[in-house]
C-alpha cells in the first residue's frame, strides 16, 4: 500500500462509522429520517391516506436535514460557512486609530478608494 506522505490526514482520510459516513453524517441522517417518519404520520393521521403514500409527504421535510449534514462548502459544513459569511458581512468595516493622525477617526473598509458603489470610477 502506498500512502502519500503530502496529504492532509484529517481531510483525506476522515474517520468512518457507518458505510463510509462518519458520526456527524449519522447522526445527521437519523434526524432527517425521523422528521421524516414525524411528518408522514402527522400525514396520515390528518388525512387518513394509506401510510405508503404518506411517506411522500417526509420527503421535502428529510431533504434540508440531510443537505445540512452532508453539504460542504469550501471544505466546510454549512453551519460553519455560514458563520464565515456572517462575520464577513460584519467586518466589512472596521474602526481603528492610526498613529499618524491624531483626533481623527478614520473607518477601515473593504472597498476600493477609487470606486463608488455601484462600481464607476470616482471622476472619470
Amino acid at each position: 500500500m502506498k500512502l502519500d506522505m503530502n496529504k492532509d490526514f484529517e481531510t483525506a482520510y476522515k474517520p468512518t462509522l457507518f458505510f463510509g459516513l462518519t458520526a456527524r453524517e449519522c447522526a445527521y441522517a437519523a434526524a432527517a429520517f425521523a422528521a421524516a417518519a414525524l411528518a408522514a404520520y402527522a400525514t396520515w393521521k390528518v388525512t387518513g391516506l394509506p401510510p405508503g403514500k404518506c411517506v411522500y409527504a417526509g420527503l421535502p421535510v428529510m431533504i434540508p436535514v440531510v443537505a445540512l449534514g452532508v453539504a460542504k462548502f469550501q471544505g466546510m459544513n454549512l453551519k460553519e460557512a455560514a458563520k464565515e459569511m456572517a462575520y464577513t458581512l460584519r467586518t466589512g468595516r472596521l474602526g481603528f486609530e492610526a498613529g499618524e493622525r491624531k483626533g481623527e477617526r478614520r473607518t477601515f473598509t473593504t472597498r476600493s478608494a477609487g470606486r463608488n458603489r455601484r462600481g464607476k470610477n470616482k471622476g472619470r
